[in-house]
């Protein structure tokens, strides 16, 4: 297997696309403990990565910009914490009691009910990490946590496949309606060291996320070579994306039901259309 270079992961990206056809960049997200580690980072020019000093945003908007924008963005904790369940799930600070109530009779029955939602949200311990980069993973300028992969459901679907064509097991999901990018797709797969297919929250959706129909999945970045591997594996195998259509060239069967509807005789025969109730 090749050594993990950021030349390598330009090429794995370039896989990604063309076997999935992904419709926005695979974003990198690189998670720091100190913030003298992320000022020390140099893009492909040696320059330092430019710091979001003007605003405070969430993390979830950060991985928008990469992946729709295609930029490199980085924050230190104090500029990406807007959200305040995000920038907690992520390690930057604790989350208080007052936050979690304030979800009773919008999301929950009352305070119990919520606190015990919080307490099974993936998250690292407060103080765990002090700074965020993402970045599109072909030119990431370091060697990124998690790749989150962002598709329609059979493209997901492909990723399972990839993981799986030399294990034979099953992906467990887990959710409780809510981080689901920061908690789920980021700190989840990092904690469990496999993929982890995730739903955007109402917060990412809001703020990040334009879709209805759109998952993420993501990647332990040690995982990469192995799933592209599966994905052309797989490929190879005909199970691909799109979807072959095997009816392409099949002509439906005279008394058929979808050959009655193509030759104007409808689902039902005239004399069943309308049964006596």
């Amino acid at each position: 297997m090749s050594e993990l270079t950021l030349e390598r992961l330009e090429y794995l990206a370039g896989q990604f696309d063309k076997l999935l056809r992904l419709a926005s960049y695979p974003v990198a997200v690189k998670l720091f403990k100190t913030k003298e580690e992320l000022a020390e980072v140099r893009d492909k020019k040696n320059k330092p990565i430019r710091l979001i000093e003007d605003k405070c945003l969430a993390a979830c908007q950060l991985i928008g910009q990469s992946r729709y924008l295609g930029l490199t963005k980085a924050a230190v904790k104090e500029r990406a914490s807007v959200c305040m369940y995000g920038s907690a799930v992520l390690g930057f600070e604790k989350l208080p009691v007052e936050y979690m109530h304030g979800y009773v009779r919008a999301y929950f029955t009352d305070e119990e009910v919520a606190e015990r939602n919080f307490a099974n949200t993936p998250m690292f311990e407060p103080g765990s990490y002090s700074a965020i980069l993402t970045a599109p993973l072909e030119k990431t300028p370091v060697i990124p946590d998690v790749v989150l992969i962002f598709g329609n459901v059979s493209q997901i679907y492909r990723i399972i496949h990839a993981y799986n064509y030399n294990k034979g097991v099953r992906l467990e999901f887990s959710c409780n309606g809510e981080a689901g990018l920061c908690a789920d797709a980021l700190v989840l797969t990092m904690q469990s060291n496999k993929p982890v297919v995730a739903l955007p929250c109402n917060g990412s959706r809001l703020v990040s996320w334009p879709s209805d129909d759109g998952l993420a999945c993501g990647i332990p970045t040690h995982m990469l070579e192995e799933i592209v591997e599966g994905l052309q594996f797989t490929h190879d195998g005909m199970v691909r994306y799109p979807l072959t259509w095997v009816h392409m060239d099949w002509e439906p069967p005279e008394g058929s039901i979808i050959r009655n509807v193509m030759s104007a005789k409808g689902f039902f025969p005239p004399d069943q259309r309308h049964p006596k109730k």
